[in-house]
């Protein structure tokens, strides 16, 4: 529990060597935590991805509606079609992120008065709450549905503080902004509009879409477990330095997703090697977390969570790049159109890219050494001990 400690209190390190050696390891107040993380972050993403892939069979194929390869010769299905154009479809895509957009402008303030695990309760209790009413909400109308998904996208609330005249001035700050925008553009309009590629483009089935839309997900998983591993033997063996290391998987995270995009539509042909280089897309996306924003931990470690939160701000391209489809694909779902929106995606990641090898750097900022830099952020943490024994008043490293 985050509590709120007296001057004396912060100038104590949070873990103290001397605690118990009995704490179960798998039971230990860090894994707890951030399994608890995973399960929050887990159905956050699941919101924006599940609607993309029901969409194909929500949506008919008369009109403009990009349809799907399921069958509707039943009239009880026909019955829940829509006959909602692409742009349409990526209105309501991009509408969760209105909402996250909004979230940060309040969600600090709310998080300073009531903490964060009320806020983190409500939010899950609201998104799930807005999951339920979505296929009411859509028989309703159009506008409806957005309503939910806005809500939905207010309750995903994310803690951002004010910046400071110096971070703004920041040539290096800039650079990872520009490089997550480039990130968060490319990835959040894949998580939305891959179904529609792989079904309209690609003449997969709905059942086969679903499957293959979460398959690039879990290459990014994957990655983004051993990326961290790969950055930290690189510099440990001093095979690079930090910024050498961080500038290179920068390169495959940004660059070489580029390079597979763009060849991903010109070969769709083959729809196999097409599914393998979105697929390799999404696993080099997981490269972006030990370069990108571990750069940010790098140049102001005293204030990692401040600029990480600037560069979220990034989460604007949400319903930017969804919008950008639908008036790009407006006259007609073609492999010729994806291309456009291919080889935009690209020239942003490359722009951000090219940005962070000309200022990124590894070295501390002067704004960020403060005379308390020693100090860190005091937790209320209490340990979880065998039933009967007394608390030692530390915290077991291991913990």
């Amino acid at each position: 529990m985050i509590g709120k400690c007296n001057k004396t209190a912060e100038k104590k390190p949070i873990l103290k060597k001397g605690g118990s050696k009995e704490t179960p390891l798998f039971l230990s107040i860090r894994y707890i935590i951030v399994f608890m993380c995973f399960l929050a972050v887990t159905l956050n993403y699941a919101t924006r991805m599940n609607l993309s892939v029901a969409m194909l069979a929500m949506v008919s194929n008369d009109g403009n509606g990009t349809g799907s390869n399921l069958s509707t010769t039943s009239p009880d299905i026909s019955k829940l079609m829509f006959d909602w154009s692409l742009e349409t479809q990526q209105f309501i895509f991009s509408s969760i992120y209105y909402g996250q957009s909004i979230s940060p402008i309040f969600g600090g303030w709310m998080v300073g008065v009531f903490g964060g695990s009320p806020i983190i309760l409500l939010g899950i209790l609201v998104t799930s709450l807005m999951i339920l009413l979505t296929p009411v909400a859509a028989e309703v109308g159009v506008w409806l549905l957005v309503i939910t998904r806005i809500i939905d996208g207010i309750a995903q609330v994310r803690v951002y503080a004010v910046p400071w005249k110096a971070i703004a001035k920041s040539p290096v700050v800039w650079s990872l902004c520009l490089c997550a925008l480039g990130f968060h553009f490319g990835f959040y309009l894949l998580l939305t509009d891959i179904p529609i590629f792989f079904d309209t483009i690609l003449g997969f089935e709905l059942k086969k879409t679903g499957l293959l839309s979460t398959l690039p997900h879990f290459v990014f998983f994957i990655v983004i477990l051993f990326g961290g591993v790969l950055a930290d033997a690189l510099m440990s063996h001093n095979i690079l330095s930090v910024i050498n290391t961080r500038k290179l998987l920068a390169c495959f995270a940004l660059g070489s997703s580029s390079f597979f995009l763009v060849c991903s539509v010109y070969v769709v042909s083959n729809a196999t090697l097409s599914v393998i280089l979105i697929i390799a897309v999404f696993g080099v996306y997981g490269l972006y977390i030990p370069s990108i924003e571990a750069a940010a931990i790098d140049i102001a470690p005293n204030h990692s969570g401040l600029i990480i939160g600037i560069m979220g701000i990034s989460n604007v391209s949400g319903f930017i790049a969804p919008s950008v489809v639908g008036l790009l694909t407006r006259s007609g779902n073609t492999v010729y159109q994806w291309r456009k929106v291919f080889w935009m995606i690209a020239g942003v990641k490359v722009f951000g890219l090219v940005s962070f090898l000309i200022f990124g750097t590894s070295e501390v900022q002067e704004w960020s050494k403060t005379p308390d830099s020693e100090l860190v952020p005091c937790l209320e943490l209490e340990e979880i001990r065998p039933a009967g024994q007394a608390a030692s008043g530390t915290v077991d490293p291991r913990d």
